[in-house]
This record gives structure tokens, C-alpha cells and sequence, in this order.
């Protein structure tokens, strides 16, 4: 059993309420969606041959006309409460489609949020990453829901529908039925291959979309160096691979449609040929003959949503495996749940070295930062300004006892903690594609004179507050609606709102011009009169505030 299939058992047990609400309302769709060609055959009998007789005892009025009217009130009763139903099984099954899209990005995210940058980079690339979190997570979802919806939708109707078509004409049912029977062991070995094939699929659109991460990121050196013929080739060659085996799966749903297809045309063909012979012998009355008409029609409809369905929840179980592989990955290392005591040292780093394999970035570097201190870092582009910045944060793996935070060795302060005391403005500024506001606050409330406040610190109130809708303004994707000073600004208000123990600068002023600069950073010294700041910056005039220096060569 795989592991996807029993945390999915498990989701379904710990929301067992919902689910059998949905069932109910399920059912309640079924009853009246079977009972109406039954209630339409009776009818139409009645209308044929003007005789109560053929409507049973319970519904038979004082007249034919009085049949008629109870009948077709009954037929209106049913609509009624497959209405009901409908909204049962919306408020029952539909919800868990949502829930479980909730908890499984949920639980996506925080193992994301807890892994070791570098442990994560050696086993999942970020287009297998985005690939995981769009087409897997929908597969996901849908599969705790609709799906479900769709398997108990065939199971119900079918064994309802047989039922009453058996008690209409049990030699016309079996032999229509007899073409059914003969045809899900193909559509079950169709399945399996195309659960391989999906996975097969969904791995090349994963290797497809890092590409073209690749080649996003390094557009502007395609064009100096000439190498877009390069990566044309290679996003070519990978996209015709991801096509190709799309083809295949939707080749294999091709067939699975086919096969399910069989079955109804034989059927028709079966009730044509004995269904009329038994009207013209009298055996069988021309509102059966619509009643079991009309229920072969509703089969062929499960029986199509029957080699969807499992070409589905092959897609969900393997989509939903792959998400649970990022979400119960261990990134980390041991967990951290040592106290961090705030009357200690705000940071120290003692004799650190690091080194990306056998090339040394770092080597025994020693720094005691206090309360409210100002440090710069400076050097050249590839020093290792950006290397100990991420050590201090967690990103990097560092060797036991060689950075402190407040008194307490990194490796063993828990991260939800680092996050909170420390604040970082990386080189490259990440926006979303959502308000200024959102960017800003992120997860957490701030009152809008606070955000004003945080705007002005950056230079960036006269700028928002000229927007039609200012801080609700939508600035679109990496914040492309944006300047490179004014991302550069938003990121530097975001970090500062929340107010850190420690402010880490990764050269991140290199689109503000010096005067600006100096301004913010005066600002800022007023704004976060308690933070420390480490400040790395490739250009030594920058760090004129700073109260040292660290040069890195």
C-alpha cells in the first residue's frame, strides 16, 4: 500500500463527518436521478393504455387523472430533493477538495521553511519544485473531493440503476449488462500504464520548467555571450520530450474512452433488436422500453466518467506521493529547542572558515556584534560577503560552536526563533504578485499608519501614496511594475517592519543612488534605534555609518 493511499485514509478518517454528509447528500442525488425514468415510464404507460392499473397501489388515484397529477408531483418531489442533495455533498465533499488543497500547501510550505538551504538544492530543483506545487497540488486536491464525488456517483447509480432495470426486464437487463461486464479488466490495465506514464510525464515537466527557470535567470548572458541558439536547443529538446509523453498518456485516455464506448453501442444495439420483439409480443410496455432506455443512456455516462475517474485517482495517488515527499522530507538536522537568553551577546562568530568544495570563501573569520552595533562587510563580487551572511541565518551548514546568537549556538536555535530576531534584504529582491500592502506585511497585521511609517523611512511614501489605490496597488510579478531602486526600497520596508534584534544587508542599495541611500540609512537609524545591522557591501563608501569595517579579500 503506498504511502500516498494511506495518508489519504488517514485525511478521510479524521474528516469522516463531512464525508458521510456528502454521501448522504449523494445519495439523496441518486434516488431522485433513478427514481425519474421509473416515475416517466409509469407515466407514459398511463397515458398509453388510460388505465390506473400500471401505477402502483401507493400512487394510483381515484382517476386516470388524478395518477397523473400524483405522479407528476412525485417526479417534482424528486427534483426537489436531488437539489437538496446536491448542496449535501457541495457542503460535505467539495469543502475537503479545498481542506485538503489547505493542509497539503500547508505542509508544503513549513518543510520548505524548515529545510537546510543546501540540503534541499542536492535533491529538488526549483522547476520540480513549481511543477510539484501547480499541476501535483491540483491532482491533489481534486482527489480528496470531486473525485471521490465522481467514484460514488458510478457506485450508487449503477447498482441502483441495475437494480431497477432488473425488475423491469431481467433477460433484456442481463444481456445488456453482459457487454459491460466484459470490459473493466482492459480499462484497469489501461490505467496502470497511464499511471506510469504520468509520472514519467510529470518528471519531464519538471526537468522543463527548472530549464526554463535556467534560462530566465540568465537571459541578459545568452545575449552578451551569444548562447540563446544554446538554450533554444536545449528548451526545444525538452519540451518535445514533455509532449511526447503527454501524447501518451492522453493516447492511453483515448483508448480508455474507446473501450468504454463498447459497451453502450451493444447495448442499444441488444435492446433494439429484443426490446421492440417484446413490445410486439406484449411482454413488454412502451414506458419500459423508455425506462431501460433511459437508464443504459445514464450507464453510458458513468461508464465514461468511470475510465476518467480512474485515470484520475492515478494521477492523484501519483501527484499526491510527490507532494508528500517534499512534505515528510527531513531537511534539517536534530531538532532545536534550546532557550535563547537575550541578555547575552547579541552575535558572535568564532573562527569560522567555510568553503564550497575545495574552494575556500571564508577562512577563520571572528566577530563579537552588540545591541544597537553597526558592522560593515566589504569586498569584492565572490569574497564571501553573501557566504556569511546566509551562515548567520541558517542557510549554509556551519560546524558546531562557531556562530552564537545570544549566547546560544545557531545550530541549535529553532528556526521559527532565527525568523523572528532576524531580519535579511538579499541582493536579489523577491516580490509577489499581489499588493503593496501584502508585500509588506506578508503573514503578519500592521495598522496603515505603521505601514506609512515604514514607507517613509524608505524614501517610498510620496511615490505609494500617489497611486490610485496606494497601498492596495498590485505590482505584479517579482514586482515588475516596479523600478529596480523601488523593489530594492519595498524590500528594505518589509525587513525593517517587523522591527529585528538583527538586520542583515546583503548589497542590496546597488539600484539607489548614494544620497538616497544615506537617507534611508539615517532613517533607519532612528526607526530601529535598538537592531544591530551587518551591512555587506561590495562598495566601501557605503558603509561610511557603519561604526566598523570588516574587509574581505
Amino acid at each position: 500500500m503506498s504511502a500516498a493511499f494511506i495518508e489519504f485514509k488517514s485525511f478521510v478518517k479524521r474528516n469522516k463527518f463531512f464525508y458521510l454528509l456528502g454521501i448522504c447528500g449523494l445519495l439523496l442525488i441518486n434516488f431522485s436521478e433513478v427514481a425519474a425514468p421509473k416515475i416517466i415510464q409509469w407515466l407514459i404507460d398511463l397515458l398509453v393504455r388510460q388505465d390506473s392499473e400500471v401505477v402502483p397501489e401507493l400512487l394510483r388515484g381515484a382517476s386516470v387523472t388524478d395518477s397523473l397529477y400524483h405522479l407528476s408531483f412525485l417526479l417534482l418531489g424528486g427534483f426537489i430533493v436531488g437539489a437538496l442533495g446536491a448542496a449535501g455533498w457541495r457542503e460535505g465533499l467539495a469543502r475537503m477538495t479545498h481542506l485538503a488543497g489547505k493542509e497539503s500547501r500547508a505542509g508544503f510550505w513549513h518543510s520548505l521553511k524548515e529545510a537546510r538551504y543546501d540540503r534541499f538544492l542536492r535533491r529538488f530543483t526549483v522547476g520540480d519544485l513549481l511543477n510539484r506545487i501547480s499541476q501535483d497540488y491540483n491532482f491533489t486536491r481534486f482527489m480528496h473531493g470531486f473525485n471521490i464525488v465522481e467514484t460514488l456517483d458510478i457506485v450508487f447509480f449503477s447498482t441502483l440503476g441495475l437494480v431497477l432495470m432488473f425488475l423491469i426486464d431481467a433477460e433484456l437487463t442481463f444481456y445488456c449488462i453482459l457487454c459491460f461486464m466484459l470490459i473493466p479488466p482492459f480499462i484497469a490495465r489501461l490505467a496502470r500504464r497511464e499511471y506510469r506514464q504520468h509520472l514519467h510525464a510529470q518528471e519531464e515537466l519538471s526537468s522543463l520548467s527548472d530549464l526554463v527557470a535556467q534560462a530566465t535567470a540568465t537571459v541578459k548572458l545568452q545575449r552578451s555571450s551569444g548562447s540563446e541558439f544554446f538554450w533554444q536547443d536545449k528548451l526545444g529538446t525538452s519540451a518535445h520530450e514533455y509532449a511526447r509523453r503527454g501524447y501518451r498518456v492522453q493516447k492511453t485516455e483515448w483508448h480508455i474512452f474507446a473501450f468504454g464506448a463498447l459497451p453502450v453501442i451493444c447495448s442499444y444495439a441488444i435492446l433494439c433488436w429484443l426490446g421492440i420483439q417484446k413490445i410486439i409480443a406484449e411482454e413488454l410496455s412502451l414506458g419500459e422500453f423508455f425506462a431501460l432506455a433511459s437508464y443504459i443512456l445514464m450507464l453510458q455516462t458513468r461508464l465514461y466518467m468511470l475510465s476518467s475517474c480512474i485515470a484520475t485517482w492515478q494521477r492523484g495517488l501519483a501527484s499526491y506521493g510527490r507532494m508528500l515527499e517534499i512534505i515528510r522530507a527531513q531537511f534539517g538536522g536534530h531538532k532545536k529547542t534550546a532557550a535563547v537568553n537575550f541578555n547575552r551577546q547579541l552575535l558572535a562568530i568564532k573562527s569560522l572558515s567555510f568553503s564550497y568544495g575545495k574552494h575556500t570563501v571564508v577562512r577563520f573569520l571572528n566577530l563579537n556584534l552588540m545591541e544597537r552595533e553597526w558592522v560593515g562587510i566589504a569586498g569584492a563580487l565572490g569574497s564571501g560577503k553573501t557566504t556569511i551572511l546566509r551562515c548567520v541565518l541558517g542557510l549554509l551548514p556551519v560546524p558546531e560552536e562557531k556562530i552564537f546568537l545570544f549566547g546560544t549556538d545557531i545550530n541549535n536555535v529553532p528556526d521559527n526563533v532565527r525568523s523572528k530576531l532576524i531580519s535579511y534584504v538579499p541582493q536579489k529582491v523577491f516580490l509577489f504578485s499581489t499588493t503593496i500592502r501584502e508585500n509588506l506585511c506578508l503573514d503578519r497585521h500592521e495598522d496603515e499608519s505603521r505601514l506609512w511609517q515604514v514607507l517613509e523611512v524608505v524614501q517610498l511614501h510620496e511615490f505609494i501614496a500617489s497611486l490610485p489605490q496606494q497601498l492596495d496597488t498590485k505590482i505584479g510579478e517579482w514586482g515588475v511594475d516596479l523600478s529596480g531602486g523601488q523593489k530594492q526600497r519595498l524590500s528594505i520596508g518589509r525587513a525593517i517592519l517587523r522591527k529585528p534584534k538583527l538586520l542583515l544587508f546583503d548589497d542590496c542599495f546597488s539600484a539607489i543612488d548614494s544620497l538616497t541611500e544615506h537617507k534611508i540609512m539615517q532613517r533607519v537609524r532612528v526607526f530601529l534605534s535598538h537592531t544591530a545591522i551587518i551591512w555587506a557591501s561590495h562598495r566601501a563608501s557605503s558603509l561610511r555609518l557603519c561604526s566598523k569595517v570588516i574587509t574581505l579579500k
